[in-house]
């Protein structure tokens, strides 16, 4: 399955120490029940949240999702989504986490 990871990939406490194996299994296939993407849409500007079974799909084959993290539920997703958004507001002004993250990974 071809996926792409950002390189500073940002989870949520639970995960942290697992981050290698969690990324290696979400690249492989492997199903994992409770976690939850962030994926970077640099197309359309946004962050979304989903479940790492939806990349299963066969639209994901053609079209790699960019992963900038991922965290052991929705609730952390979004909650890691509500980090993301206010870092983005302290260091641009905009709580746009979208345009923050595509600058920071340099896909502007």
């Amino acid at each position: 399955m071809k996926m792409r990871f950002s390189k500073k990939l940002i989870t949520d406490e639970k995960l942290q120490s697992r981050k290698e194996a969690v990324r290696w299994k979400l690249s492989h296939g492997a199903g994992q029940l409770s976690v939850y993407c962030l994926v970077l849409v640099p197309q359309r500007a946004c962050l979304e949240i989903m479940h790492n079974m939806n990349f299963r799909q066969p639209f994901y084959e053609e079209n790699p999702p960019y992963i900038v993290g991922f965290a052991s539920g929705k609730k952390a997703a979004e909650e890691l989504a509500l980090k993301i958004t206010q870092e983005a507001l302290k260091i641009t002004g905009k709580a746009d986490p979208a345009a923050y993250l595509m600058m920071r990974e340099g896909l502007q």
